[in-house]
């Protein structure tokens, strides 16, 4: 008895206690193993979380920076600020047409920005457009910009003035007369000396400083200016710079000034009334953009239509 026991007892009873610990522990095994899918299964839920909020905050600001681009491009920010200005300043007054004309201001600007926002809101899903535009705060369309433009340029070089007088600056003949010689294709446009008197007087109302007392002295200023332009390069160029120069008088009221500077465009803000510019040049601030971009795009596609619409007045032709 004692043999069965000490012997024969602990073989099977050690299987059997083998065998079932192994029947318990498949079960604790098969828990484990869905705990760790569980927690996986949680972590990539918490980055996809993380990256789709990352995504909404990028779009929100390509949207703040393509809405202030808008404003910028339409100039209404700084027209509903200098409104505004001029609305607080009249309703100081103790006249009642005055406070009258400050409340009618207000609307005025409250019009403005609902333009504004309608204008972001409107096709905001299209690609293409710039989430940053640079800002420069001032130098737009000095001696030494345009210096610089010419300078700059190595296939192409397209200009819109208001007036010929920057044009006409002997130094800037010469800075464009090296860029046509080396290979760069010069389109430059004006106000055209021959433009309708109505023209002429509502250009004096967009121009920049200094303004002409009257058309008719704006219109001899143009012409003196075309007379000089095509002077110069008829007798001080050779005829392969010539051949990549062409220069044209628009005879609408002038609402943009740009150079376009191979794959960019320089834009600035002009447009509103004279008085409500900068007083001086060097003050004017201006926006750099890619030529493919959408604000670029259009830029372009003005000058060629003006190009096109002024192919009758040609000052200088190749």
């Amino acid at each position: 008895m004692t043999f069965w026991w000490n012997y024969v007892w602990p073989v099977p009873l050690s299987g059997m206690l083998a065998a079932v610990a192994k029947v318990h522990a498949k079960p604790v095994q098969h828990l484990d193993l869905m705990g760790l899918f569980n927690t996986a299964v949680g972590v990539a839920a918490l980055g996809i979380t993380i990256v789709t909020l990352l995504k909404v905050q990028s779009v929100r600001r390509a949207q703040s920076d393509e809405r202030s681009l808008v404003r910028q491009l339409y100039g209404t920010e700084q027209m509903a600020a200098q409104l505004r200005a001029a609305a607080t300043a009249l309703s100081a007054q103790s006249d009642h047409n005055a406070r009258q004309l400050a409340e009618d201001l207000i609307r005025l600007v409250g019009n403005i920005e609902g333009t504004t926002r309608a204008l972001e809101s409107r096709d905001t899903k299209r690609p293409g457009r710039p989430k940053t535009v640079p800002l420069i705060p001032d130098n737009y369309m000095t001696a030494d910009f345009l210096g610089k433009v010419a300078d700059r340029a190595r296939d192409r070089l397209d200009l819109i003035f208001y007036r010929n007088l920057q044009f006409a600056n002997i130094f800037f003949l010469e800075r464009l007369q090296k860029a046509a010689k080396r290979g760069v294709h010069i389109r430059a446009l004006a106000l055209w000396s021959g433009a309708p008197d109505e023209v002429l007087r509502q250009a004096i109302e967009v121009m920049p400083r200094p303004i002409p007392a009257e058309s008719s002295i704006l219109r001899k200023q143009l012409l003196d200016s075309e007379s000089l332009i095509a002077k110069v390069v008829g007798e001080q160029w050779e005829p392969a710079e010539r051949a990549r120069f062409e220069y044209r008088g628009y005879d609408i009221v002038p609402r943009i000034h740009l150079a376009h500077v191979d794959d960019v465009i320089l834009y600035g803000f002009l447009g509103t009334l004279a008085l409500a510019q900068p007083m001086r040049y060097e003050e004017r601030p201006y926006i750099e953009l890619p030529r493919r971009s959408e604000p670029g795009v259009i830029l372009s596609r003005h000058f060629d239509q003006l190009w096109e619409r002024s192919i009758s007045h040609c000052i200088v032709s190749t």
